[in-house]
């Protein structure tokens, strides 16, 4: 397509500020002030990585165990995934350059595999940054508002805490925004150079985690929205859909093949495991918190709300307890972005970027209550046109408003979010946990399998939470287990799972210990768990179960352990056990 030089009149950046606040931005052309202003933003970013390190590290040490049993030659790792289709291929293509597995151990292979993922998440986080600043630079004519949501964005509860895990969520990202960039370039460049770059970035940002596909659409026509509905532009956001589409289904046919996907019903089977065998845990009530909490930290609102919604008989929850545990919080923000986006239905500039909003919204966010809503990573692809509107916002403020909401948005987000995964607290998170670990003796090197009831209990993550502790570097460290996930399609055959694993860890030689909170009749609050989120799950059956079996005196104090001992009374209780129907 041949290029258009001529700008037309409403070609002009879709923030109109009064004529006193104009400020002249030369992120387009990467002026002096520009680099100062990505500068900014970038030292801001690595700032926060310095204090900061979450606790919640997703699937992080999924995918560096299956790094590690790949590398092993195994084939019990996944590797052709379909919902994150070319982050393991390109982690294993990595690590293979400078590691082999001869004489380390798996648990140096698995911090080394920790390593060097998160480096590369990190890393695309600072990308993310910089071309959501240099995004800005090229559609909002404040260079104030444009850093200062750029800061806000880089220290949201979802950003901040996927750039330190092993996820792809950012990476993805960091595409998508590469891909709005460059559409944004508008008449600067040929349409050409535009529409490839935009399309392998959108393509890429879905093969790398797939539910980013739910935001190309509304990318795609983002200048559409934000700068004037022309023919050209048309013509361009039509060629990026169709082409990015086709990249990403050129990009799976080799995953596809080396997954064995050789028909419809094997595709439909490959993509059907992208869930997990998670289930149910749609609905509106868990999508406005979870959107919540991917932007600022709510502190335990999700379980205390849950609680109270289901009625949990253990550790009941009072409308009181849910406005302490963060409603008020939740609330106060859902204030601030109907304020905000009040504020922008009035002016002809903000209808444009609430246009954005909603066009990215309503896939993303219909997708969230179908779901996993809850999940913070559900939301990440609106953040560019969420912040977008945040720094439209500041931009429309009288000028000598627009530096104090500016510094005063960006210090909300840091100061909110910061406390809640410091880095010093993280560090003593993980003492505790390695305490509890240490408790357990080990003899000659044999395999410890430690369970506890809850995949949630904090033990259960210990390898995600602290993958650098020296514990796990050791020949054979104990292995952390939680028994059930609610919502999990095979959450009720617990018992069955429990009674494979231990036979298989007996036949090696090896130990099972089981958590003392396994024997406690009542969870604590502290502890969570919530009794009928899973209406086929009850912590009852917890200690019913192991009053059945033989086991060894406590070790490691209250929340300590107890060891499974392999006697014949316990494997005819875990073979009669495990024939228990579900629920």
């Amino acid at each position: 397509m041949p290029a258009t030089p001529t700008a037309r009149p409403h070609d002009t950046r879709f923030v109109d500020v009064d004529s006193r606040a104009r400020e002249p931005d030369a992120g387009a052309r990467v002026g002096g002030r520009a680099w100062i202003d990505l500068a900014i933003v970038l030292a801001a970013y690595v700032l926060l990585l310095l204090i900061t390190r979450t606790s919640d590290q997703g699937d992080s040490n999924i995918y560096a165990d299956d790094l590690v049993l790949w590398l092993r030659g195994l084939t019990t790792g996944t590797k052709w995934e379909f919902g994150h289709a070319y982050w393991r291929p390109l982690h294993y293509a990595l690590f293979r350059l400078y590691q082999d597995g001869d004489g380390v151990t798996d648990g140096v292979l698995f911090s080394q595999a920790i390593r060097q993922i998160t480096t590369v998440v990190m890393l695309f986080g600072a990308l993310a940054v910089v071309t959501f600043r240099s995004w800005l630079g090229r559609v909002c004519s404040s260079r104030t508002a444009s850093t200062a949501a750029s800061v806000a964005f880089a220290a949201a509860a979802a950003f901040i805490g996927y750039a330190q895990t092993a996820s792809s969520y950012i990476p993805a990202l960091a595409m998508l925004l590469i891909g709005l960039r460059e559409l944004a370039a508008d008449e600067e460049q040929r349409d050409m150079v535009t529409i490839v770059v935009a399309s392998f970035a959108f393509a890429f940002a879905v093969l790398l985690w797939f539910p980013m596909v739910l935001a190309v659409p509304g990318a795609a026509i983002s200048m559409l929205l934000l700068r004037g509905n022309d023919a050209r532009r048309r013509r361009i956001a039509i060629a990026v859909c169709l082409l990015s589409g086709a990249i990403t289904v050129i990009g799976y046919v080799p995953i596809a093949y080396l997954a064995q996907v050789h028909s419809v019903a094997d595709f439909r089977t490959w993509m059907g495991k992208a869930t997990h065998d998670i289930r149910g845990i749609g609905g509106l009530s868990r999508a406005v918190i979870g959107f919540g909490r991917s932007l600022v930290n709510m502190d335990r609102l999700g379980l205390v709300a849950k609680r109270h919604l289901i009625g949990d008989v253990y550790n009941p929850a009072s409308w009181g307890d849910v406005a302490r545990a963060g409603l008020l919080r939740l609330g106060v923000l859902y204030v601030l972005l109907g304020t905000m986006t009040l504020w922008l239905a009035r002016r002809a500039s903000g209808r444009r970027v609430l246009a954005f909003v909603v066009a990215t919204a309503i896939p993303v966010v219909g997708f969230a209550l179908k779901w996993q809503g809850g999940d913070l990573e559900r939301y990440l692809a609106l953040f560019p046109a969420l912040f977008l509107a945040v720094a439209a916002f500041i931009a429309t403020l009288p000028a000598r408003a627009q530096l104090a909401s500016g510094i005063g948005v960006a210090l909300l987000f840091t100061a909110v979010n910061v406390p809640a995964i410091a880095r010093s607290k993280s560090e003593r998170e993980c003492a505790v946990l390695t305490a509890r670990l240490e408790s357990v003796p080990r003899i000659g090197g044999d395999v410890a399998v430690l369970l506890t009831p809850h995949e949630l209990d904090e033990i259960a993550t210990f390898k995600g939470r602290c993958p650098h502790s020296p514990l796990l570097g050791s020949v054979n460290p104990p292995q952390a287990f939680g028994l059930v996930m609610a919502n999990n399609e095979k959450a009720s055959e617990w018992r069955a799972g429990l009674a494979k694993r231990s036979g298989e860890v007996w036949q090696q030689g090896g130990h099972v210990w089981i958590s003392r909170r396994a024997f406690v009749e009542k969870p604590p609050a502290t502890w969570r768990w919530a009794e009928g989120d899973d209406p086929r799950l009850h912590w009852r059956d917890f200690p019913s179960y192991f009053k059945q079996l033989d086991v060894g005196p406590p070790m490691g104090g209250e929340d300590g352990w107890m060891e499974v001992l392999p006697t014949l009374r316990t494997r005819e209780a875990m073979e009669r056990l495990r024939r228990m129907p579900p629920g």
